[in-house]
């Protein structure tokens, strides 16, 4: 709790096994995964008019309790229809990359008295703009996305005034009712190949907690969730 962790799940159906169509990475570093005896469908299907949420789903599964919700922030979210190598991951978390304020000065080699200050913003985005990108929630004071138009809306407590760990601010979740609800969109129907990445800090390690999801509600079936099982 407390501290910043890149999550990036990456999804590709044209692989033949689980380990190879699921990989998942923290901080940079491909995760162990145990899998089911059920393999993992080749392709993710469409999800309806649901809306896309962001630290929490509709509905978890049947029975689900409602403390799977996230607590804590989340910052930086992006969405792409490609499945991003292990290097392309591993440099996204491995670059410094921020906003900030910066100051110099001039000094008068003659008089050597004369300073002038230069106070300048310079912006730069945790992950570079490609072709495969479909999404970015930079969480900057809103949930709107910056680069697909995916805006998204918060619900209950939500904000995007958290404490940033990229550019000014981070979305900031209570863990009972607060999520960002982004509505439908083709672009956000994921299918064959796809890669989410966001860094992440938790207020609260137990439990299952969820960074995002899409779904129809109910049940087990007609969903994808990506979330935090265990401490």
């Amino acid at each position: 709790a407390g501290q910043w962790f890149h999550w990036a799940v990456v999804y590709n159906g044209n692989n033949g096994t689980n380990a190879d169509r699921l990989k998942i990475y923290i901080n940079g570093s491909q995760q162990t995964l145990n899998f089911y005896a059920t393999t993992i469908p080749s392709i993710t299907q469409n999800m309806g008019t649901d809306p896309f949420r962001i630290g929490s789903v509709l509905d978890a599964c049947a029975g689900c309790p409602g403390d799977r919700d996230w607590n804590g922030l989340i910052d930086e979210v992006a969405v792409y229809n490609t499945a991003l190598s292990a290097s392309t991951i591993a440099d996204h978390y491995a670059t410094y990359v921020s906003s900030g304020t910066y100051e110099s000065q001039t000094i008068d080699l003659i008089q050597k008295s004369n300073f002038n200050t230069l106070n300048f913003t310079s912006t730069i985005n945790a992950y570079p703009a490609t072709s495969s990108l479909v999404s970015y929630w930079k969480m900057d004071g809103n949930f709107n996305d910056s680069y697909g138009g995916n805006n998204g809306t918060a619900v209950g407590g939500a904000v995007a005034t958290g404490v940033a760990n990229w550019g000014s601010n981070s979305g900031s979740f209570n863990g009972t009712d607060g999520y960002a609800s982004v509505a439908d969109n083709p672009s956000l129907t994921l299918g064959t190949n796809f890669t989410i990445e966001l860094w992440a800090n938790f207020s609260d390690v137990s439990g299952e907690k969820i960074f995002m999801g899409h779904d129809e509600g109910g049940g087990y079936v007609n969903k994808w969730i990506f979330w935090k099982r265990g401490a």
